[in-house]
């Protein structure tokens, strides 16, 4: 892999952000991105989605189950919008911890309902920038 660098500051390289973020971007199988590797450096490059995107398109598959969407949502929202836990739980009433809970128990989920995780699948496509 041939990396050049764009410009010199304070004896730091910074590499061209294009160039990097297109080399980090074939190196992915899967239709896997950036977010999905949890690079936070890179996950800034990748774009973002809005909460409001995830809201409505969570709100759109899981109507009758209120509990569940409002755990999903907050996964969405702390996997792809960037927003700090702070952030993300001032929308729901909880704490940064509460967030965080919340996602631990939904990914556990996840792991266990194989159908739960297609549907989750199918927003985060429909959403992701």
């Amino acid at each position: 892999i041939e990396i050049h660098f764009s410009c010199q500051l304070d004896g730091v390289f910074v590499l061209h952000q294009s160039k990097i973020f297109g080399l980090a971007q074939t190196n992915f199988k899967n239709g896997e991105t950036l977010a999905d590797k949890g690079l936070p450096a890179l996950k800034k490059l990748s774009g973002k989605v809005s909460p409001k995107d995830i809201f409505d398109e969570v709100e759109s598959v899981f109507k009758k189950e209120a509990a569940l969407g409002r755990n999903i949502k907050m996964f969405l929202c702390q996997r792809y919008t960037g927003e700090k836990l702070k952030d993300i739980g001032a929308c729901f009433g909880v704490g940064e911890s509460g967030v965080s809970q919340a996602c631990r128990r939904l990914e556990d989920k996840i792991r266990k309902d194989k159908k739960l995780e297609e549907k989750i699948s199918k927003i985060a496509k429909k959403i992701k920038v």
